[in-house]
């Protein structure tokens, strides 16, 4: 299963000279990395936020993830990825977009499923 994180763009801009993420400010602030799944990604709401900040989105293995991976909370029956004691490496990426809009509706990174 893939899981995303939808990152800044200064964030997602330094990442590969850097390697790795420990996400966005909130993320550092907080200690630990919210993730999403392909379902909390398509609700309108996270679209408005990526586009109006400029952000990308950035696609990882779950299952690569371990047990620093946990499942928290449950919006609509969707529990939240949480990333815990780690940080979002570059080579682990699988694939990434920015989120655009395009004669008024959301163009959708092909890799969201």
């Amino acid at each position: 299963m893939q899981v995303c994180k939808t990152l800044q763009s200064r964030i997602w801009g330094t990442m590969p000279l850097d390697g790795e993420t420990g996400g966005n400010p909130n993320d550092i602030y907080n200690g630990y990395i919210y993730l999403e799944t392909a379902t909390q990604i398509l609700r309108m709401g996270n679209l408005e936020n990526a586009i109006r900040l400029g952000m990308t989105i950035a696609a990882f293995d779950a299952d690569a993830m371990g047990d620093d991976l946990e499942w928290e909370g449950a919006y609509r029956d969707d529990p939240t990825p949480v990333l815990y004691n780690c940080k979002l490496r570059m080579d682990e990426v699988l694939w990434s977009e920015p989120v655009l809009v395009r004669g008024g509706k959301y163009i959708i990174p092909k890799g969201v499923k």
